[in-house]
């Protein structure tokens, strides 16, 4: 039944009252717009509210949440000057935290901050000014990353004249730079030399090295590509001989099979093979891969035989041979074909979804499966792989991998009212309904959610979700790893999970029988249990490595 117009404006009343200036607005906006005078001067007292509740916001440091209530005061019209000082106010400080961004180094940040401004209609004559540099300053990152670093340099140089703000992080930036450049010249001329000399060995380093620092340039590529061809010749030859083995052939991962620090991939397609190196030494030209002899069963200090690993992996390399393969590096010490194995497959025993409790750092949520999906948390379950307390759809989104990178996809609109209802994703800052994401680019589901996609190890596909807007998951944790085949840990910033005082890399992986952990530091317990080089880890399980300790526990259905 409608209600009469005394009454609308006497439950409005009381909503401004109480703080709640969103619902006194819905209720008057019909009699707004048909012109009734008392509402009309009743919008006003909202206007205020919204104004009152925008300025609490921001000392709370929640400047989102208040620009969406200046927006919602300004759809009333009403003219009120706390709205004007309030947009001022707003804007001056999204102009602060872009120049903040330029002063310490993150143009990408001071691209997102400027999109916002735009998007809720800022005409400010800095605003311009800022997203000039922002640009250039992430060209020239560009070139630096495709090799040409002189023009960078010459850019980032011409870039200081134009800065709004201190030229900190843009001198560090291009000592950074000029750094790389130093390494590039260096590692190129090594990588050339040892060509000419056919050491080619020499040449897979030196290029890994230029391609450390201009990860996009494409000679590096090709002159690593030939040097791997030319050391390892037998091995390309050997794999391609053998026959196709059905998929339930899958077998145990050994990432560390290799005795050379360089044994890594040339970037490949994904379907083309890619070297195996399973032997102690390069095979001698014409002769087939030589596999190395079965080591004897090494014992734990209880005397039990751990069994031999050796023997397995040569039978079980066997039916490898179809597994799709990516990725151009590797880190000291892994077998390029297992770490370059990007798709995660799902044909081992481990569960879609498992918990990584790392003690003294933090807990992560491991998804194992090529797609995940990203929704609302609801108490009674529901369909989703990460669940967020945030205001987002039941299934707003879903995250893809494959052998060519990862894919994030909005959900599809489903019927509201009788109107189709979107479900919002952003990519820095940009609404899209699927993109491909690269390393540290901000996605945003819904109004606020926001996470940023890190890829730490260049080597592995694995990747790393980092909630950065304060939004919590379902799970106590602080991050999510969309693990493909491997997950990293140990002191090295190029890991997945940095472990400062960790006795060394901690390779947890896929195996036939489930998740394996592989260490080569020493000896090492799993549920108290002591093992050497590598051992099943149960789920649950225990790992304890010097002052490193880790426990591992699968996660329930799909909250």
């Amino acid at each position: 039944m409608d209600l009469s117009p005394w009454l609308i404006l006497r439950q409005a009343s009381e909503a401004v009252a109480n703080g709640r200036p969103d619902d006194a607005h819905r209720l008057l906006a019909p009699l707004v717009d048909e012109g009734n005078r008392k509402a009309q001067r009743a919008a006003r007292e909202v206007v205020k509210a919204y104004c009152t509740r925008a300025a609490k916001q921001l000392d709370q440091d929640q400047p989102d949440a208040a620009w969406w209530d200046l927006l919602a005061a300004e759809s009333l019209n009403t003219g009120e000057k706390c709205v004007a000082e309030l947009r001022l106010t707003l804007t001056r400080l999204g102009l602060v935290q872009a120049r903040g961004a330029l002063e310490i180094g993150d143009p990408a940040a001071a691209t997102t901050v400027t999109s916002r401004l735009r998007e809720r209609g800022v005409r400010h004559p800095d605003l311009p000014r800022i997203e000039e540099v922002a640009r250039d300053w992430l060209a020239a990152a560009g070139k630096a990353d495709r090799g040409d670093f002189l023009p960078a340099i010459d850019d980032l140089h011409r870039l200081r004249a134009k800065l709004p703000c201190p030229p900190t992080g843009l001198e560090r930036y291009r000592n950074e730079i000029a750094a790389r450049h130093e390494r590039f010249l260096d590692a190129v001329g090594r990588a050339q030399e040892a060509t000419g000399m056919r050491r080619w060995r020499d040449a897979v380093v030196a290029a890994d090295e230029a391609l450390s620092a201009a990860p996009e340039y494409h000679v590096a590529r090709s002159l690593r590509t030939k040097a791997w061809q030319a050391a390892y010749p037998d091995t390309s030859e050997y794999r391609s001989r053998q026959p196709t083995a059905p998929p339930a052939a899958s077998t145990d991962v050994d990432p560390f099979a290799t005795t050379q620090e360089v044994a890594d991939r040339p970037a490949e397609s994904p379907a083309s093979p890619g070297p195996d190196l399973t032997a102690s030494h390069p095979p001698s030209g014409g002769s087939k891969l030589t596999v190395r002899s079965p080591r004897p069963e090494a014992r734990d200090e209880g005397g039990g035989a751990r069994g031999s690993f050796d023997t397995q992996r040569s039978a079980e390399r066997r039916g490898r041979s179809d597994r799709a393969e990516g990725g151009n590096g590797a880190m000291p010490g892994l077998q390029a074909t297992e770490l370059g194995s990007s798709l995660g497959s799902d044909r081992s025993a481990l569960p879609k979804r498992f918990l990584l409790w790392v003690d003294g750092v933090a807990g992560f949520l491991v998804c194992t499966g090529t797609r995940v999906t990203f929704g609302q948390a609801v108490l009674e379950g529901g369909p989703v792989d990460i669940p967020l307390f945030a205001d987002v759809s039941r299934v707003h989104a879903e995250l893809t991998r494959d052998g060519e990178g990862f894919l994030v996809e909005a959900g599809k609109a489903v019927p509201v009212n009788g109107k189709d209802f979107t479900r919002t994703v952003q990519v820095n800052g940009k609404e899209v309904s699927r993109s491909v994401l690269t390393a540290n680019d901000r996605v945003t589901l819904g109004a606020t959610c926001q996470f940023v996609f890190h890829r730490p190890v260049l080597a592995s596909s694995t990747a790393k979700l980092e909630i950065t807007s304060g939004h919590r998951l379902m799970l106590p944790v602080e991050g999510v790893l969309l693990m493909a085949n491997e997950v990293i840990l140990g002191p090295d910033p190029q890991s997945h999970i940095v472990v400062r005082d960790a006795p060394g890399r901690i390779l947890l992986y896929r195996s036939k029988d489930g998740l394996s952990v592989r260490f080569q530091g020493g000896k090492f317990l799993v549920n108290d249990q002591p093992f050497v080089e590598r051992a099943l880890l149960p789920l649950p399980g225990s790992f304890e490595a010097g002052s490193l300790t880790f426990t591992v526990e699968a996660v329930g259905p799909r909250a």
